[in-house]
């Protein structure tokens, strides 16, 4: 048993070579015992393979994870397994798991967690709800496996449980893709989605078949969540998630899509979009939760219902363009929302026009006015931190233009943009 302990608490130090070394004296002090019970040549102990837990999973062959899995099979009404707190059926599912028996883990996990539940077993129906986030990840269900990880993240939260919680939040992150390793922006990941799914936008069209679109993400959030780590990055995100998804509810808009830091948001009103936006900037400077985060907002109206499927193909495309036009702390607009509401309060200033990728003629867009400090954009000497993951793929493919093209070779960091 305590050879197995060893091996589960050096595996999650780092120190593979030492853990595989204490599996190994776990396998040899099995075959030495009586207490054992045979299964392809494998002599297995409950009670050491207890103490080893799920780190089993990554310490053994597949031939050992076979029997132990036809162990487990065999051995799951014996009472020696249940005294063990439920731990059994946990480590059972994560073999399952590995060995793609997803719909056994599945069985293994929704029963364990049954049994948390009623006995008060919290870690353990939290190490359950991990259990069904990675079966439902398998089977496409990105929103169901993330409602388990806030479940689990929860529970584990609430005991001090840092090691599993620290999973919960990297298997989030990895789910979002809002982590380190990130290669395009949220806006562009929530746009492929929406492309793909096609929800229905007829109930927040406008009387005239129009719908206005938000997109927003957090500026550079690479190497924000680089700078902060994924437990502070993921408690950051939840603020600035619960901000917007408020905001959205006060003016009547709805959340169509949503992937780690990136929105898409729909209005039957261009003014009511516009409005949303600003309520966004000005809380999000207020926030002292929230202090440092730059979001950048676009928005465009579409007609939805004269051109049905094409307003997947070329309005969210625009709307999510447009978006990534705007820097940090900016609200940008297509020259259609403009247009919508133009003769009313708000204020633009005219950003000029520009090259769209997907569309033949450049668009003009505009910067709203939402505070005295969001005045014109001055490109000539504007410092912009470029992102090699997010934005300088994003900005080159975007406005074409030979100096943004040219910023692909230049060293990360802060760049100052060149007189033209």
């Amino acid at each position: 048993m305590i050879h197995g302990a060893a091996a589960r608490v050096l595996l999650a130090n780092g120190e593979g070579e030492a853990a595989r070394a204490a599996f190994q004296r776990m396998q040899e002090a099995s075959q030495r015992t009586t207490n054992t019970r045979e299964v392809d040549g494998f002599k297995f102990v409950a009670y050491a393979l207890a103490s080893l837990d799920t780190a089993i999973v990554e310490l053994a062959d597949e031939a050992y994870l076979r029997a132990c899995y036809r162990f487990f099979e065999a051995s799951k009404a014996i009472p020696l397994l249940t005294a063990f707190g439920g731990c059994p059926q946990v480590i059972y599912g994560n073999i399952a798991l590995a060995l793609d028996e997803v719909a056994v883990a599945e069985t293994a996990f929704t029963g364990n967690l049954t049994w948390a539940q009623r006995e008060g077993a919290d870690i353990i129906g939290g190490r359950c709800h991990l259990g069904l986030a990675e079966v439902a990840s398998r089977h496409g269900q990105t929103g169901d496996a993330l409602r388990h990880l806030d479940a689990a993240a929860a529970l584990f939260q609430q005991h001090g449980a840092k090691l599993f919680l620290e999973q919960a939040i990297a298997k989030k992150v990895e789910l979002q893709g809002v982590g380190s390793q990130d290669m395009g922006s949220s806006i562009v990941l929530v746009t492929n989605a929406v492309q793909a799914e096609r929800p229905d936008l007829r109930p927040q069209a406008a009387p005239d078949g129009t719908v206005t679109l938000l997109f927003t993400d957090i500026e550079n959030s690479t190497p924000l969540n680089e700078r902060l780590g994924d437990a502070r990055y993921m408690e950051l995100l939840r603020a600035h998630n619960a901000l917007i998804d408020e905001q959205v509810r006060l003016h009547g808009g709805r959340v169509v899509k949503t992937i780690g830091d990136g929105f898409m948001v729909a209005f039957a009103s261009a003014r009511r979009g516009l409005e949303c936006a600003i309520a966004i900037q000005r809380e999000l400077t207020a926030s002292q939760d929230l202090d440092g985060v730059r979001v950048r907002i676009g928005l465009h109206t579409g007609e939805m219902v004269k051109q049905g499927d094409d307003f997947f193909g070329r309005h969210v495309n625009l709307a999510a363009r447009v978006a990534a036009a705007a820097l940090g702390g900016e609200i940008v607009v297509s020259d259609l929302v403009r247009g919508v509401v133009q003769g009313q309060e708000f204020a633009f200033d005219d950003l000029g026009e520009r090259p769209m990728k997907g569309f033949e003629q450049p668009l003009r867009i505009w910067q709203l006015r939402w505070d005295c400090d969001s005045g014109p954009r001055h490109m000539s000497a504007i410092e912009i931190e470029i992102d090699k993951e997010r934005q300088a793929h994003e900005v080159a493919g975007i406005t074409g233009t030979p100096y943004f093209q040219d910023l692909r070779a230049q060293p990360k960091g802060l760049r100052q943009s060149r007189s033209t």
